[in-house]
């Protein structure tokens, strides 16, 4: 019956992209961004991920160059194609992807699609996308308010996933600030656990008010060095690289690699305090 149905979906020009079924509970996830047209790379990286057997899969942004391009798609569909019959894959689009329709119909993605959030057993995910409005007033800024004040009193984990870093010593933006500005003080608030970003070509790990901020940009892009110092940044990589995430009641171990899938870095996430 599925492949029936992506037969028809085939038919009518909609690549589904139908994901593996959901786990009952998410062990394992792989997290990596910026993989852009870089084939090489993110072949190496896409090998070295199924050899983890996660779960879950995300995607951080950027995960082609111009998001326009047909051509560009299939040939990143054929790169993670053994990810998608092993694991959910969920990606959020970044500023290469400039909200291509060809983004949308490549993904099967949860309502409403431009914004989405995921929950298993104890994990909650919010999968935010920075291209669009999120200041106070927008819907997007509305719908994550409820899913947090609905949802986060009983995850022991809430792991926000957008394109742009608010906390970055790679570059700065003027988008950085307005992230800061808006949804720095919703996790603030909320108590989230950490916050995953791409867009800086490397590999960062902030803290900040005891949220953990990772940058996950080398999938691909052209890497950036570090521009200065900042109190709040542990460890600037500037290679390419992807995160393995390891969950347990208690943390969540996180263990960062390069392309030839040795170890560069680790840090533990510590299981929110419920009441």
């Amino acid at each position: 019956m599925k492949n029936i149905i992506i037969l028809i979906l085939i038919l009518l020009g909609i690549d589904s992209h139908i994901n593996a079924q959901d786990p009952k509970e998410i062990k394992v996830i792989a997290i990596y961004g910026d993989t852009q047209d870089n084939t090489a790379i993110h072949q190496k990286i896409a090998k070295h991920i199924l050899s983890y057997h996660p779960q879950l899969v995300i995607h951080t942004g950027d995960e082609v160059n111009r998001g326009n391009k047909q051509k560009q798609w299939t040939s990143f569909n054929n790169i993670i194609s053994d990810l998608m019959k092993s694991a959910l894959y969920f990606p959020v689009p970044g500023n290469h992807e400039n909200e291509a329709k060809l983004y949308y119909s490549n993904f099967n993605l949860p309502e409403p699609r431009k914004w989405y959030f995921y929950q298993n057993k104890n994990l909650l995910f919010l999968f935010i996308n920075s291209n669009l409005d999120f200041k106070k007033s927008s819907p997007q800024y509305a719908y994550f308010s409820k899913i947090l004040e609905e949802k986060s009193k009983t995850a022991s984990y809430v792991i926000a996933i957008f394109h742009h870093p608010p906390f970055t010593t790679g570059s700065r933006q003027k988008k950085f600030s307005q992230l800061r500005k808006t949804l720095v003080p919703l996790f603030e608030k909320y108590h989230i656990s950490a916050v995953f970003n791409g867009h800086i070509h490397a590999f960062e790990h902030s803290v900040v008010k005891s949220i953990d901020y990772v940058i996950t940009g080398g999938g691909g892009g052209p890497l950036h060095p570090q521009r200065f110092d900042s109190p709040y940044s542990k460890k600037y990589y500037a290679g390419y690289n992807f995160c393995i995430l390891t969950i347990s009641a208690d943390k969540i171990l996180v263990n960062v690699y390069d392309e030839k899938n040795h170890p560069i870095y680790n840090f533990e996430i510590l299981a929110r305090k419920l009441n």
